[in-house]
């Protein structure tokens, strides 16, 4: 072949090539066209009132739109199984930012069921599918039922999809935020720093789910309770809020969430109440604005703005807001949710302060029930509930049950958590209030002198020389020893 027709056929593959290369594109838009067209289609059928007996002006709900698209998903898409799982994800979406869990948990069971049996167990929307069940279970609070759906998937997906696949982190994230929950701490930093790490090299820093799992690692720190790792987590708390800011809005779910987050730092961090409850107060009003007084969010935020006015002394508004929002809470989530118990936790610790030891027990006792049941006896919700109902046993002066519930249940955490744990620290302050009252000084001194070398919590050190259980202390040299080392150690 000579040079000219050389030349000529090079010219005419690379014609070839480009022709190739539109035809792809074309058929890609007109698949995505046709996709953008059936979901205008299916969008416009949810919003039409075929009844004129159903149209009632403007009061047609989201909730109902919603319920009435899950029912017809099945029939008017169930030759297109994809498309059906991207609606289920808007959707679910949708029914999540409305605090709708079981509504949302019954769709995507349903689609989990249809796209199985039409795609096969490892396709990648039945992995993703699963994945959105799982989240759906975690946080209506099944933590137990939902983690073999986050670990099936990863697993799945890691063999299938490969493990820096934007699904397979998706689910490396979640993952980590269910060890978090059930009380591995240790696990779910080392998930979270290897889910960071990758998404930050294979996304890059500023993508949402890069800064998502940023915002995660910084809760599983202070979760942890240790003091040496509140100012990386302020760091990473921080550096997410400013990216989810400017990326998604100063309003946007994940960036209140992450707000509240450095909230619940600050405040453990000592000296730093006041910028932690206005900050904590501007979520809440953004929060009952745009998601409603009864949100999941909302009572999350208001739950974390009533523990800081407890730990300022305003303890009658936090009793106040402590109640209305676990009766918010026992209606719209289950019972056993971490959150619930969290805030059952917090309650109970204000009606001890304010000398309802009583009523503090019985809360406790129930939160201490349902977290045996649900999360284990070394999880950090229960050790917190031994720790509140063996603080409000003291004040009963039931002093026996206080030192045996109090002692035990520091052996069990000083083998669950790290030896700088706030919470080891709380109970050894609780077991000093114990053996003071019993008349064992020496002891009592012993524990509140490993108490605030381990870093007690800053309402603790602030209170410890006015503690009313403490008084037979205070004639001793070595407790105002104690009272001043707390002071210092308690500032920022």
């Amino acid at each position: 072949m000579g040079v000219q027709a050389r030349r000529i056929a090079r010219e005419r593959d690379r014609a070839n090539v480009e022709r190739d290369r539109a035809n792809a594109e074309r058929d890609h838009a007109k698949v995505q066209r046709d996709r953008a067209n059936q979901i205008s289609e299916f969008m416009t059928r949810m919003f039409t009132v075929s009844n004129p007996s159903e149209s009632r002006g403007n009061t047609v709900t989201a909730r109902e739109i919603l319920d009435r698209a899950s029912k017809e998903m099945e029939t008017g898409l169930a030759s297109q199984p994809e498309l059906r799982g991207y609606m289920t994800d808007v959707m679910t979406e949708v029914y999540l930012n409305l605090g709708l869990f079981s509504e949302a948990r019954a769709m995507v069971s349903r689609s989990l069921e249809l796209t199985r049996a039409a795609l096969g167990p490892d396709h990648v929307e039945t992995l993703r599918t699963a994945n959105l069940l799982g989240k759906i279970l975690a946080m209506s609070g099944h933590l137990e039922e939902a983690e073999p759906y986050f670990r099936s998937t990863y697993e799945a997906q890691v063999r299938t999809l490969g493990p820096e696949h934007e699904q397979t982190l998706k689910s490396l994230v979640n993952l980590s935020n269910i060890a978090a929950d059930r009380g591995r701490d240790e696990e779910a930093e080392k998930l979270g720093r290897v889910a960071l790490a990758t998404l930050t090299r294979v996304r890059g820093p500023e993508v949402y789910d890069t800064l998502v799992a940023r915002a995660n690692l910084a809760d599983f720190l202070n979760r942890q309770g240790d003091r040496s790792k509140l100012a990386e987590a302020e760091r990473l708390a921080r550096s997410a809020v400013a990216g989810l800011t400017s990326g998604f809005g100063p309003e946007h779910q994940q960036t209140l969430l992450t707000l509240v987050t450095l909230t619940e730092i600050l405040s453990a961090e000592g000296g730093r109440d006041a910028e932690a409850e206005a900050l904590v107060r501007r979520v809440i009003d953004v929060e009952q604005r745009i998601a409603g007084p009864d949100h999941p969010d909302t009572l999350l935020a208001e739950r974390r703005l009533a523990d800081a006015l407890r730990d300022t002394g305003h303890l009658a508004q936090s009793e106040q807001l402590g109640r209305r929002v676990l009766g918010l809470q026992r209606r719209v989530q289950e019972l056993a949710h971490p959150e619930t118990l969290g805030t059952m936790n917090g309650l109970g610790r204000t009606l001890s302060a304010e000398g309802k030891f009583a009523e503090a027990e019985k809360l406790s006792r129930e939160a201490l029930g349902l977290e045996r049941d649900s999360l284990g006896p070394r999880h950090h919700l229960t050790l917190e509930t031994e720790e509140v109902l063996a603080d409000a046993l003291v004040g009963e002066r039931r002093l026996p049950e206080a030192e045996k519930l109090a002692r035990e249940t520091l052996g069990t955490a000083r083998a669950a958590l790290v030896p700088t744990s706030v919470q080891l620290s709380r109970l050894e302050y609780v077991l000093a209030r114990a053996t003071a009252r019993l008349g064992r000084r020496d002891e009592a001194l012993s524990l509140l002198r490993g108490a605030v070398d381990r870093g007690l919590s800053p309402a603790d050190a602030r209170a410890i020389g006015s503690d009313a259980q403490l008084a037979s202390l205070r004639s001793d040299p070595r407790f105002a020893g104690l009272v001043a080392d707390a002071q210092v150690a308690s500032r920022p």
